[in-house]
């Protein structure tokens, strides 16, 4: 991959799928059978910290996220790699993210000290 990965994870109704986000501010969606990169994404910042990025579960997977060191939360399309949605609401960088098994809710955690609970954008 060229660069040091700061989190990766499975899909979880795609096994053959990994996402992983870089310290080059990309995350990579990767073939797990070819350790194959076949799509990146760009936009939010790792700066110094590790970040994570997840695909959101409660339905086929259609999008990903990702924190962000500038205090906010990425949505890309999963097949067109645009960024579909940039929440803000952090005051400071927001490290981890993740999404509700069955129901369109979303989660993130941040170094200001708050856990943010948010209705995934596109279903509203």
């Amino acid at each position: 991959i060229g660069t040091i990965i700061a989190s990766v994870k499975f899909s979880p109704k795609l096994g053959n799928y990994i996402l992983a986000s870089g310290y080059d501010d990309k995350v990579r969606l990767i073939k797990a059978d070819l350790e194959k990169t076949v799509r990146e994404y760009q936009s939010h910042k790792l700066g110094e910290y590790l970040i994570t990025a997840t695909f959101l579960k409660h339905e086929k997977p259609r999008w990903i996220m990702s924190g962000s060191s500038d205090k906010s939360i990425y949505i890309w399309g999963l097949s067109n790699k645009e960024v579909t949605q940039k929440l803000d609401s952090h005051t400071d960088v927001v490290v981890t993210v993740d999404s509700h098994p069955s129901r369109p809710l979303l989660v993130s955690g941040s170094l200001d000290k708050t856990v943010k609970i948010w209705i995934h954008p596109t279903q509203t």
